[in-house]
C-alpha cells in the first residue's frame, strides 16, 4: 500500500503525462473525494484520487468518460464518521494551475486526522461512465 506523500507525488507526475483528448471542458481532470462509503462488503471511510478522460467517437462526439481510481479505505470509526464528505475536481480547461489545485489537496485538514489511522485497503480501479 503506498504511502500517501509517495501517492500524492505519484498524481502530481501523472499530471505531467498528456493523453490525447480534448483541452476542452471535463475531457481531462482529476477528482480528490473522501467520505463513508456503503457499497463495499463493511462500511468504510473513503479517500480516493480519479482522473477522468473522455473517449470521443469518429464524428468526435463523447463516447464515454473513462475514470481511473486510487482509493484508501480506514475503518469507519466515530472521528471519521463525523467528517462531511468532499470532493474537489481540476480540469486540463481551469484557469488555475494544477500545482494550485494539488496543493489545497495536500493542505485539506484530512491529513491530519488521518495521520493516526491506519488504512486497511488500496484499491486502483478502472470504469467507464
Amino acid at each position: 500500500m503506498p504511502a500517501i506523500v509517495d501517492l500524492i507525488e505519484a498524481i502530481r507526475t501523472w499530471e505531467t503525462i498528456r493523453f490525447d483528448v480534448s483541452m476542452e471542458g471535463d475531457s481531462d481532470g482529476f477528482l480528490f473525494q473522501f467520505g463513508s462509503i456503503n457499497w463495499t462488503s463493511v462500511q468504510v471511510f473513503a479517500v480516493s484520487f480519479v482522473r477522468q478522460f473522455e473517449l470521443r467517437d469518429a464524428d468526435g462526439e463523447r463516447e464515454a468518460l473513462s475514470q481511473v481510481s486510487l482509493e484508501y479505505h480506514y475503518p469507519l470509526d466515530g472521528e471519521l464518521d463525523s467528517i462531511t464528505s468532499h470532493h474537489s475536481w481540476w480540469f486540463r480547461s481551469d484557469a488555475s494551475p494544477f500545482s494550485a489545485w494539488l496543493t489545497s489537496v495536500e493542505q485539506n485538514s484530512l491529513w491530519k486526522v488521518l495521520r493516526s489511522k491506519q488504512a486497511v485497503g488500496f484499491e486502483v480501479s478502472q470504469e467507464w461512465v
